[in-house]
């Protein structure tokens, strides 16, 4: 049975150069003052410290 590798041409010779797609990004979480539970099931959050809303190109602005 081949390999997977074997077949993808990816070995000495091929142009495929690997490239980074993606950075994960992590706000440490201290613990400390949280939103009370209902404020935090709107933000998606109860950690204020990750709490950071999307805004619009429109919205920062200032257009409506």
């Amino acid at each position: 049975m081949a390999n997977k590798n074997d077949q993808c041409n990816c070995g000495e010779g091929s142009s495929f150069v690997p490239k980074m797609l993606a950075a994960a990004f992590v706000v440490p979480q201290v613990g400390g003052d949280t939103f009370e539970p209902m404020q935090g099931l709107k933000n998606g959050t109860i950690y204020p410290e990750l709490y950071m809303p999307y805004v619009t190109r429109r919205q920062r602005n200032g257009e409506k």
